[in-house]
């Protein structure tokens, strides 16, 4: 197999959650554990392949899009703007948050991070271990955990997003669509 991909590759995966986190019991960590077991198996970062990781609680769920701000700021803009809106709401609206509410948009961050690093902060850490059972090396109360050695190889980890920042550049986007 041509292993020179590896240099020009970056996986860039928004799941688990913030390291510090009691347990990472995440829907992308969960719903695809051996795949998750597979990212962060030591096998696949000895072959030099990137990793970032954009984790969902803690980090990414600090974008939050209130309905206020959605019909301020896309509300009659154009015809996709009104459609984003419309079907934000109406899904609120059928889950009884008919008042103050907000949603996360989970996925606008992966897209953020690609557009411009700045929008987030991150550093590099060493990669979680899993053991190969498989589960996380701690388990706690059901929930799995992360586990950290020095010698593992390094991942770029992102800690805090720019909320702000990427609320305005997919508004700017949106408008001028």
């Amino acid at each position: 197999m041509d292993s020179s991909i590896i240099d020009r590759i970056v996986v860039v995966w928004l799941g688990g959650h913030a390291h510090s986190w009691q347990n990472t019991a995440e829907f992308n960590m969960v719903q695809d554990f051996i795949g998750s077991c597979v990212l962060f198996d030591s096998g696949v970062f000895d072959s030099g392949v990137a990793l970032v990781q954009l984790p969902c609680l803690g980090v990414v769920d600090h974008f939050t899009i209130s309905r206020a701000e959605l019909e301020d700021r896309l509300n009659r803009q154009n015809k996709l703007c009104d459609y984003l809106v419309k079907l934000t709401v109406a899904d609120q609206n059928a889950n009884h948050q008919t008042h103050a509410w907000s949603q996360i948009i989970w996925d606008v961050t992966v897209v953020a991070w690609l557009i411009d690093e700045s929008f987030t902060h991150s550093h590099l850490v060493p990669t979680p271990y899993i053991e190969s059972n498989p589960r996380y090396d701690i388990f706690h109360d059901g929930h799995y955990q992360y586990a950290f050695n020095q010698s593992r190889p390094l991942m770029r980890y992102v800690y805090q997003i720019d909320r702000d920042l990427i609320w305005e550049d997919l508004v700017k986007k949106l408008t001028q669509a």
